[in-house]
């Protein structure tokens, strides 16, 4: 029966990755009464109608069950909005604590701790990973090229991933062989003798000079940080990084956090809405789960030279150097510091931040650190091609928004 009843789980979960229709979706009227907002008691909060009513419209238009928005400036948030339901049954509006999957902004929470293990000296971020990995890794087109730790975070290695195709593939790897996470899986995934391996599993071009975005990059990474600090990857970020930081409702795994705080998981066939099991996928690239309130420390520590509350996160130096581009021989739309990624390209050499879209929810983090200044954006809802919606949602949302701060 167990087999049977995940048989027709595994369908469904396939159906809705093949026909959402979230990215052409148009205004409806799924919320035909006034969108619910809470507000933190904090400096400054917006009365800018003309942004409600885009709020209004672009949770319409994305049918987004709710939003949970922040922006940061110097020391704290000075302004939070929680729009929609996090729960639609029981109705339950968003707050500052409540918890998001935000897929792939996970990364960034990883470069945090591949950095602080090259800060204790284990290691040169441009060392061969074959030197400290119990196999051997290598571009089958260019097997006398070494790959990096450098590459690895800034997503040079060569090892690819198609969104449309990869990024599931690998998802249900991850769900059928939990137990080989994140190795021996990886080792199968992206060596050509590998059970599960692919021949497009790597990029035709010489390890370090293009850029391919790819979660490989960071499962490699992860099993990296499990030999390096002789812990799990999801004890040493909890010890190393949510606990100093006091980030009590982030976590790598859903059952480890209060239910009572977990926004639902929503798909959308039309005006209906279907609740979504919650998943656990691959920790270090895209299984965070975290709230406004939460994140916000983290974000602080980047904005504050790697101190929060007088904690120091990392070095000043360190911060500096994950927030310069590493390799300039891209466009300004693909350039990529360490884990995070370089939004300098719209007009600022000081922008970083990162997008994250999972089966769980989605987010994207905004961050200006000669501004001293953030923005931070979760929904709760999985949908096909997120990207450019959530993308469309920050710029419209924000774009005009941020100078009134």
């Amino acid at each position: 029966m167990k087999r049977v009843r995940g048989t027709v789980l595994l369908v469904f979960v396939i159906f809705l990755l093949l026909f959402s229709s979230s990215i052409n979706a148009v205004v409806i009227n799924y919320l035909n009464e006034e969108i619910s907002l809470s507000k933190t008691d904090q400096d400054f909060y917006s009365t800018d109608t003309s942004f409600e009513l885009r709020i209004k419209l672009l949770m319409r238009l994305g049918r987004f069950p709710s939003v949970s928005a922040c922006i940061i400036k110097n020391d704290s948030i000075v302004w939070y909005n929680g729009y929609g339901m996090a729960k639609l049954f029981p109705r339950k509006t968003p707050t500052p604590d409540t918890i998001y999957a935000v897929g792939s902004i996970s990364k960034i929470i990883t470069a945090t701790a591949v950095m602080q293990l090259w800060e204790q000296g284990l290691f040169d971020l441009d060392d061969d990973i074959n030197d400290y990995l119990d196999f051997n890794v290598r571009n089958p087109n260019y097997p006398d090229s070494p790959i990096t730790f450098r590459m690895l975070l800034a997503h040079y290695s060569g090892l690819t991933e198609n969104e449309n195709l990869h990024s599931y593939y690998l998802f249900f790897l991850y769900l059928l062989h939990k137990k080989d996470y994140p190795y021996p899986l990886i080792k199968e995934v992206i060596t050509p003798e590998g059970k599960f391996y692919r021949t497009d599993m790597w990029e035709d071009f010489i390890p370090g000079t293009n850029r391919a975005y790819s979660n490989l990059n960071y499962m490699v990474l992860e099993h990296l940080i499990e030999i390096l600090s002789g812990q799990s990857f999801s004890d040493y970020c909890e010890e190393n990084i949510f606990e100093p930081l006091n980030m009590h409702n982030t976590s790598f795994y859903f059952d480890e956090l209060k239910d009572k705080e977990l926004a639902g998981v929503y798909h959308n066939l039309g005006n209906i809405f279907f609740p979504i099991p919650y998943f656990d996928s691959g920790y270090s690239f895209g299984s965070l789960k975290t709230s406004i309130s939460d994140f916000s420390h983290y974000i602080l520590a980047f904005i504050n030279e790697g101190m929060w509350n007088g904690v120091r996160l990392l070095n000043e130096s360190t911060v500096d150097m994950m927030l310069t581009v590493q390799f300039e021989n891209t466009s300004n739309y693909s350039r990529q510091g360490l884990g995070w990624q370089s939004f300098g390209g719209f007009g600022n050499s000081s922008t970083f931040g990162h997008f994250g879209h999972t089966l769980g929810g989605s987010g994207i983090i905004f961050m200006d650190t000669n501004e001293k200044y953030a923005q931070i954006f979760f929904v709760n809802k999985y949908v096909f091609f997120m990207r450019p919606l959530i993308l469309f949602a920050w710029f419209m949302l924000f774009g005009s928004f941020a100078t009134k701060t």
